[in-house]
């Protein structure tokens, strides 16, 4: 399903599929398809901007939107809770490789 769909195509049936693809309570598939749909989004950001393709206002707007739907779930804390660790994380990460952020 991957390889052979856009974008688009891909968040579209993710939605349509979550039940097949995810299990737990409805409130954890709908989390995990919106997380899902979220990182699509933004990998196909990261891509358009490494290929040089640019990226337009509305591929950010794409990711926005999932992010807010993110921090709108029931499970927005424990989204919010994940991120706070990502961030110290990558913090960490870049002071090892010798960021000077």
């Amino acid at each position: 399903m991957i390889l052979d769909c856009n974008e688009s195509v891909l968040t579209t049936r993710l939605a349509e599929k979550k039940d097949e693809i995810f299990w737990g309570d409805q409130a954890k598939k709908d989390m995990l398809a919106d997380l899902a749909n979220f990182f699509i989004s933004a990998l196909e950001c990261l891509n358009k901007m490494i290929i040089d393709e640019g990226v337009s206002l509305t591929d950010l707007k794409r990711v926005e939107i999932g992010f807010d739907r993110l921090l709108a779930t029931e499970n927005a804390f424990r989204f919010a809770e994940i991120m706070e660790h990502y961030t110290k994380m990558e913090k960490l990460r870049w002071k090892i490789i010798g960021s000077k952020d």
